[in-house]
């Protein structure tokens, strides 16, 4: 054993070590920063595509799209839908997509179905021939802030059509 041997392993050691720590900064980064991340958006998808699946229940039973029944009037922010018994309605409201029945008597008592998308994009164009509504189109997306830029994610596009049953 000659001597010095433990002073060069110790030098090794500590130029080793700060390189394997920045080498591992970015993946301990990542693990707690992206993949929070990644779930909450995971489970937003989860939330939106329940919500599109309620939606398709809806228009499935469907006998037209109005575009105004009442007080109400369909736009980008309220989709009217029209069933036998029933006009029902989903509306964005502040980061959430709420589902009502409209024409509730006074001895009725339904209450809204509410589905909370914080960083969701949705959008819905009611597609028509010759002024009849025949189906909706929704396209949605999970946006959220990378950096200084915006990211879309697991951006979709749906197409019901009116009575599909």
């Amino acid at each position: 054993m000659r001597k010095g041997t433990m002073l060069v392993e110790v030098l090794i050691i500590i130029i080793i070590i700060p390189i394997l720590m920045i080498f591992f900064a970015g993946l301990f980064n990542s693990l707690l920063t992206e993949v929070p991340r990644l779930w909450d958006n995971v489970q937003q998808n989860a939330t939106m595509l329940n919500m599109l699946s309620q939606m398709q229940q809806d228009i499935d039973k469907a006998i037209a799209l109005p575009q105004s029944q009442g007080q109400f009037v369909s736009n980008s922010q309220l989709l009217l839908i029209e069933q036998k018994d029933a006009l029902i309605g989903y509306e964005i409201v502040n980061e959430q997509v709420v589902r009502r029945i409209l024409n509730i008597t006074q001895t009725d008592t339904a209450e809204p179905r509410i589905w909370l998308l914080p960083d969701a994009k949705i959008q819905w164009i009611v597609l028509k021939n010759n002024g009849n509504a025949y189906a909706v189109e929704v396209r949605n997306h999970i946006e959220y802030q990378k950096g200084r830029r915006l990211e879309n994610k697991m951006a979709n596009s749906h197409l019901y059509f009116i009575g599909a049953l």
